[in-house]
This record gives C-alpha cells, sequence and structure tokens, in this order.
C-alpha cells in the first residue's frame, strides 16, 4: 500500500453515523436527540494490506483526542457522550507497515440532555460487535484516587501462584471494585515450563477478536512496560495499542522469546487507561506481565525486568531463553516456590522423557522383528541351494561310475565336482 496521501486507496473509507433507532446521520447535516450514545458505521476496505481502523471523537470540529483503534471491524459504539454538546467523529485505516489514511468525512451528532437521568460527563468508546461485549468502566468527572506506584500486573490463571509485589489479572471482565478488568472475558493459560511465573503465565485473543483491558486512573502521563511471549510455543504476529496508540504490530514470537516494552509514555485523559489486544486477521496476541509507573523510573523497571529475564535490560528489546528469578526478599521461601517449580517441570521433562523411550523400544522391536524375518528368509534360500548342490554332486558319482571305461567324460565329470564342492564349501563356510 503507498503512504502518499494522493495516491492512497485508504481513500475510499466511508463513514456513515446510526442513531440508536438506525437512522444515519447526514454528515453535513445536523440531527440531535436525547440518546447519550452514538453508533458508527462505515464500507471496509478491499486491500491486501488493511490491518484495521481507527476512531476518533472530539467535541470540536476537527479536534480529537486519542484515537481507539477497534481492529478490522466495521462498526463501533460511543456510549455516555456528554449530554449539551455536540459530538463530532472521523475514521481512518491504517496497513500493515503502519500507514495511515487520510480521515474520513466528519460526522457529528448532538447531545441532548434528558429529564430522568443524570448524563456521564465523560465518553468511553465502546465496540457493538455483541451486546455482551459493552462491559466497560464508566468514567466519570471525579478524579479516582491516584494508587500506589509501580502497578506489577501479572496476567495468569486464578489458582496460579501470584508473584511477589504482582497483582493477578484473570481475565475477567471489570470491577469497579478492583478498578481493572476486560471488556470481555479473555482466556489466561499457565505452561508450568518457565521458572519463573511472570513469564510462564499469560492472557491472550485471537487477533480477529480484539479485547480490551481497563484500569481506572487519574488522568496524567503514565510510563508502560509490558512483556508479550510464551515459554513453550511460537506466537504472533501481536497486535498491541494502549490508549490508541499502537506499541506492537505484527511482532512474532519464537518458543522461550519475548518482546518486551520499557517505559512508554501515555497519556491518559477519561481517568482510564486502555490497552487493545488483537486486531489483526490471523494469529493470537498475548501478554504475560505489565507494569504502570507514574514517573520516568527506568533503573525500578529494569531491576524488575531484569529478576525475569536474568540480563541487564537497556532499552526496548526482544529477550530469549529459559530464565530463573530469585528474590532478594523472603529468598527461603522463594527456593522453596522455585524448587516446586522446578520438581514439576522436571516431572513433566520425566514424563515426556518415558514416553519417548516407550515408542523407541517400540521402533527397535518392530526393527528386530523384521530383520529375524529377513534372516529366515536368507536361511530358507541358503538350505534350498545346500540340497540343489548336493542332489547335483550325487548325479555326478552316478555318471562317474557309469562311465569309468571313458576317461574323458570322467575327467569332464571331475572338474564339474570340483566346481560344485568348492560352491559347497562356500556357502558352509559363509
Amino acid at each position: 500500500m503507498s503512504s502518499d496521501p494522493v495516491c492512497s486507496t485508504f481513500r475510499k473509507v466511508f463513514l456513515a453515523s446510526a442513531l440508536a433507532v438506525g437512522l444515519f446521520l447526514i454528515p453535513n447535516g445536523v440531527q440531535s436527540a436525547t440518546s447519550n450514545s452514538a453508533t458508527l458505521q462505515w464500507a471496509a476496505n478491499q486491500e491486501s494490506d488493511l490491518a484495521g481502523y481507527r476512531v476518533y471523537h472530539g467535541t470540536t470540529s476537527g479536534i480529537y483526542g486519542s484515537p481507539q483503534n477497534v481492529g478490522i471491524a466495521t462498526t463501533y459504539q460511543f456510549v455516555n457522550l456528554e449530554p449539551n454538546k455536540t459530538h463530532y467523529f472521523s475514521v481512518a485505516a491504517y496497513d500493515t507497515s503502519g500507514n495511515e489514511s487520510d480521515p474520513s468525512p466528519e460526522v457529528f451528532k448532538q447531545i441532548l440532555s434528558t429529564p430522568t437521568t443524570t448524563p456521564t460527563p465523560t465518553t468511553t468508546p465502546t465496540p457493538t460487535t455483541t451486546p455482551d461485549q459493552n462491559l466497560v468502566p464508566t468514567p466519570n468527572s471525579d478524579t479516582p484516587p491516584s494508587p500506589e506506584f509501580p502497578i506489577f500486573v501479572n496476567f495468569q490463571p486464578s489458582s496460579s501462584e501470584i508473584p511477589l509485589d504482582f497483582i493477578k489479572d484473570d481475565g475477567k471482565v471489570f470491577d469497579s471494585t478492583i478498578g481493572y478488568g476486560w471488556n470481555v472475558p479473555v482466556s489466561v493459560s499457565e505452561r508450568n515450563a518457565n521458572v519463573d511465573q511472570t513469564l510462564d503465565t499469560f492472557v491472550h485473543t485471537s487477533n480477529d477478536t480484539p479485547v480490551t483491558w481497563n484500569y481506572t486512573l487519574p488522568n496524567g502521563t503514565y510510563y508502560i512496560s509490558m512483556v508479550m511471549g510464551d515459554p513453550e510455543n511460537k506466537q504472533g504476529p501481536h497486535w498491541m495499542s494502549v490508549e490508541g496508540m499502537p506499541l506492537a504490530t505484527q511482532i512474532k514470537t519464537i518458543q522461550g522469546e519475548y518482546f518486551t516494552i520499557v517505559e512508554y509514555p501515555v497519556d491518559v485523559r477519561d481517568n482510564n487507561l486502555s490497552i487493545t489486544l488483537g486486531g489483526g486477521r490471523k494469529g493470537t496476541t498475548l501478554v504475560n506481565f505489565l507494569i504502570i509507573n507514574s514517573t520516568p523510573d527506568l533503573s525500578q523497571t529494569i531491576q524488575v525486568l531484569t529478576q525475569s529475564f536474568g540480563t541487564d535490560l537497556r532499552a526496548a528489546v526482544d529477550q530469549s531463553g529459559a530464565v530463573e528469578k530469585v528474590h532478594p526478599r523472603n529468598l527461603e521461601q522463594q527456593k522453596e516456590k522455585r524448587q516446586s517449580r522446578l520438581a514439576r517441570i522436571e516431572a513433566k521433562r520425566q514424563q515426556k522423557l518415558a514416553k519417548a523411550e516407550v515408542k523407541r523400544q517400540q521402533k527397535l522391536a518392530k526393527a528386530e522383528a523384521k530383520r529375524q524375518q529377513k534372516l529366515a528368509k536368507a536361511e530358507k534360500k541358503q538350505q534350498k541351494l545346500l540340497a540343489k548342490i548336493q542332489n547335483a554332486l550325487v548325479k555326478i558319482e552316478q555318471s562317474m561310475a557309469k562311465h569309468a571305461d571313458e576317461p574323458a567324460v570322467v575327467a569332464s565329470l571331475n572338474e564339474k565336482k570340483e566346481i560344485l564342492m568348492t560352491k559347497l564349501n562356500e556357502i558352509q563356510g559363509s
């Protein structure tokens, strides 16, 4: 796809905005309604390198906040729009190389206040592929309390061991009592293949079904570190964006390889940090763990990542290999846990070795049986040949006795006899 805005075929993006009753907004017309939601829909692009769409929203024409990456979906719904204001929308497509099209023609909707409900002042965009995907936090104008930083989040099954200093996220939907969660239930896994729990567990989604994780935070700038990889299998291509900004696009990882993002600055403007996984057509995106910091404290982040990877990270790089982690605090407890994990891994390895040995013995037995069959056939063939030679020698002796008075015939028969005796000795000697 060309990045030239004149030649870019992404200009074919068409945007229409539909009211809840099914009417379509006219791009240059004025519509108003007491409903505080707006549904956007546009025609799908046909380019082979299409990667997805970004939806823009603002309350001033031509001025928008951070875009929402909706993957390859062609419909999107904004809910809880601020009342008594006109809301403006636009959409742009982007390709696998990161090129973004010109924005579509702007559409807008005026939201009026309703007499029976108190509208929520700010907006949280919500995908509308299915009704039960609208499980996202509803931010408000009240500033949430500031948590203690840095925040360490490990994505793992509910029953798995929680790493020291981390909180767990087990793929459940957003819970306002804890302040974080997903827009839909998301799958989590544990491999029991890496001694470091933060690298052994992860959350994952199919790229054609994007999911969004939300964490309630006061507005401001935060620094995000993240690790993506699988200790047992190759994964990807990984697609991940934070607050609408792509941080991982078509990143592939092999077995035991981890893609690491170190302290990427993001701005939160709606009291809600949003991280979206997925958005491509094929493959799986996963995340092992996440670090959120309120200040660019690279040394502290590097220390945590170093404990996981066993190496000194200085920039956002790929890291490979099985590692181990011993936390400086509660050393004896950590040592016991580590030994327990090592024992589980060793038991799993021995199980695989035992299965491999059974298969090897079966293969050897089959080969030996085949060899014995060949030997038996060869022995049978040799016995037949010996019997044939011995019969020929008997006939020669009979002929020699019959022609005893014919020296020439006897001499000829003797020659044949010697040849057969030589052959007989060779066979019996082998």
